[in-house]
């Protein structure tokens, strides 16, 4: 009985370290990196020191191809100026590259097929990134990174890329989140085409000043254009439909902005601390507001109140309607213009109508006038003849007294 409990606990044992040793699992390594040994046999690699300046990722470690670096590979390489990613690597997972503020260039070699979400965020010196010829997945247009397919994807704009305009290509089709997100340069930008933007596509664009959106975008997500203290002119897609949470949270500068007949939802504090707006004329097609959407700004308390001088200028019975007078705020309630059609063709139709019946009325007169005319002729006729009757009467019987003179 006691070998065949021994036997049981060295196979328990045995079938442990199998399914450990099946398991990925960080491996130290010569500095700076370890790695995570993957299903197939390759290596996923991170980065252990966050002093480094220059990288150049192996080919192979311990005997291991790199084919990935990991999320958050380089987090917290807050100094590394240059990297070097061999043809092995496939994969770049989230947030690889993510707070590597002295990252200038990156060069994508062919191999690589799959680049993860938010792989360039807070690299704000990058300047370009340049994608090699032959890659399937991926491409640059002037140092800006693109996903190729059927709709094509803007992955990532440069955030310290020197240009001050810039207009999407007639090739893009959505703009990934965060894509534009720190750009230290940009003053200008058009989605000229653009079927969809994603979320905090433009967070933190300190001088940026004027954005037009394509008629094709119907929803605008999240923080979009958040803390960009030097927006002011934002044109707006005639089809929007919704904007998100804390769309232009920040937006201090920002006085331009015609909101669309379709616009059918606005998020929360979506147009907080923007005290430049003074007039919110809003659609009556709006049917749900966030809260704090509009009108609402921070105090040296960091409590938010209400804008000074900010007025509505809604419909009667519209939702900014009841959310400028549920919040205080003073408002003017304007004809929609349905009604002030239906006012213009009331009034032209009683203008015709009191037109015709003067005209009818002076018809009237003329024809009463004339009738008295006939009549009164008429009469002097009948006068006439009949004195006409009495003086024939009176020569045909003459006078008795006469013919006695006579005789």
């Amino acid at each position: 009985m006691k070998i065949i409990q021994r036997c049981g606990r060295i196979l328990s044992g045995l079938l442990a370290a199998a399914v450990i040793a099946a398991l990925p699992f960080p491996c130290a390594a010569a500095d700076p990196f370890s790695y995570t040994v993957l299903e197939d046999g390759t290596a996923s690699l991170k980065c252990e020191d966050t002093g480094l300046v220059h990288a150049e990722i192996p080919e192979t470690i311990d005997g291991h191809a790199v084919t990935e670096l990991s999320e958050n590979c380089f987090d917290g390489c807050t100094q590394l100026e240059t990297v070097e990613i061999p043809d092995s690597v496939t994969n770049i997972r989230n947030y690889a590259f993510q707070g590597c503020k002295m990252l200038e260039t990156v060069r994508i070699p062919d191999s690589v097929t799959k680049i993860g979400d938010f792989v360039f965020e807070g690299c704000l010196s990058l300047t370009a990134i340049e994608v090699e010829d032959g890659n399937s997945a991926y491409f640059d247009e002037d140092g800006i990174l693109f996903k190729d397919g059927l709709s094509r994807t803007l992955v990532r704009y440069p955030a310290a890329k020197p240009d001050t305009r810039y207009e999407t290509p007639q090739q893009c089709g959505t703009i990934a989140p965060w894509a534009f997100t720190d750009c230290q340069n940009l003053k200008v930008l058009d989605f000229k085409y653009a079927s969809a933007i994603g979320a905090d596509v433009c967070m933190n664009c300190a001088k940026l000043r004027t954005v037009t959106i394509c008629d094709d975008v119907t929803e605008l997500i999240g923080a979009g254009f958040a803390y960009c203290t030097n927006l002011r002119n934002v044109t707006l897609p005639v089809n929007l439909k919704t904007i998100g949470d804390r769309c232009f949270f920040g937006d201090t500068s920002l006085s331009d902005i015609t909101f669309p007949d379709s616009l059918s939802s606005v998020g929360s504090q979506a147009f907080y601390a923007c005290v430049g707006i003074k007039t919110y004329k809003l659609p009556k097609s709006l049917k749900s507001i966030g809260e704090e959407s509009f009108g609402y700004s921070v105090d040296e308390e960091g409590k938010s109140v209400r804008v000074p001088g900010v007025e509505f200028a809604v419909d009667f019975g519209s939702e900014s309607y009841h959310y400028a007078k549920q919040n205080g705020f003073a408002y003017r309630s304007e004809v929609s213009q349905s009604l002030v059609m239906i006012v213009i063709v009331a009034v032209v139709l009683i203008t015709l109508m009191i037109i015709g019946l003067r005209i009818e009325l002076r018809r009237r007169k003329k024809e009463k006038a004339a009738e008295e005319e006939r009549l009164a002729l008429e009469r002097r006729r009948k006068a006439h003849e009949e004195r006409m009757q009495k003086k024939k009467k009176s020569r045909q019987g003459g006078n008795p007294a006469d013919d006695s003179k006579d005789k």
